[in-house]
């Protein structure tokens, strides 16, 4: 399974890849470098904070992301994957789970507190999502 985790804090990339024992992962703090990964990459996974720091969020890659999809279905190869979002913001989730309900199928929204406290297993979330 491939995956791409846009998150800006290195240590919650890290526990995601760990507690769901992830080994083929790209990562990304940046909302542009995650749309070039998106175009380049076909991803089965994929796990969006909206609270990146610097100028842009997680939904500015989702909305890019959808709107390229609805004009042009070819220029990304990450076509529908799986998308779990994780912040703690969320009027910011609200507005990116809009977008990607037009992308994906399956969506679910884990606020990372929930992660770290143990309180959601990750790894059981994720292979309940994959089937």
């Amino acid at each position: 399974m491939k995956v791409l985790i846009v998150e800006d804090i290195k240590f919650r990339q890290d526990l995601i890849k760990q507690k769901v024992e992830l080994e083929d992962v790209n990562a990304t703090k940046k909302a542009d470098k995650a749309l070039e990964l998106l175009e380049r990459n076909a991803y089965d996974l994929v796990f969006l904070d909206h609270d990146l720091i610097g100028m842009r969020s997680g939904s500015y890659p989702t909305q890019r992301w959808y709107e390229a999809l609805k004009k042009n279905p070819a220029k990304f190869k990450t076509q529908k994957p799986i998308v779990i979002i994780h912040s703690m913001n969320m009027i910011g989730a609200s507005k990116m789970e809009n977008y990607l309900k037009g992308i994906s199928k399956v969506t679910k929204r884990i606020p990372f507190k929930l992660i770290v406290t143990n309180k959601v297993d990750l790894k059981a979330a994720v292979a309940e999502l994959i089937g």
